[in-house]
């Protein structure tokens, strides 16, 4: 009997736990920046990513690694998840850009950074673009990897 009762307080602890550890599972989801999603819709190139836990965001750097010849600085528009447009200083870096905000941005913010135009090499039959996207917090002394994102189209 004795035996009994202890398995069914052990397997009552253990499920009384599993939703618990579910909890903190989801909740570490965005607890680093990364890449939520890629997509092209026309000749507009979409990421959507999430700033994680860290210190808030100063800029974002976006730099090519494929089939992409330039990116138009004048043709990017950033916002936020409730499609307020973020204001932004955008300037070249190496081969790609650099996106500066205004004000950093907070922990845990979800931003879409749409770039119009995108010009690609000519008499490419390429259907797979890639970017990758770092980016630098206050209090760090170097950039953090986002990831890689990476665009079909069709």
């Amino acid at each position: 009997m004795k035996y009994s009762i202890g398995v069914l307080s052990l397997a009552i602890a253990f499920s009384a736990t599993t939703p618990l550890e579910a909890q903190q599972i989801h909740s570490v989801q965005f607890s680093y920046p990364q890449i939520l999603s890629s997509k092209a819709v026309g000749n507009t190139h979409y990421i959507t990513l999430n700033t994680g836990a860290y210190q808030p965001l100063s800029y974002l750097e976006i730099m090519p690694m494929s089939n992409v010849v330039e990116l138009t600085k004048g043709n990017i528009l950033v916002t936020d998840r409730y499609e307020r447009v973020i204001n932004t200083d955008i300037a070249r870096a190496g081969g790609g850009i650099r996106i500066k905000f205004e004000r950093p941005i907070p922990p845990r913010t979800t931003l879409r950074i749409a770039m119009d135009d995108v010009y690609t090499a000519p008499r490419t039959n390429a259907r797979v673009y890639k970017y990758r996207v770092s980016g630098r917090h206050i209090g760090f002394n170097q950039n953090i990897t986002y990831g890689i994102a990476s665009i079909s189209t069709y």
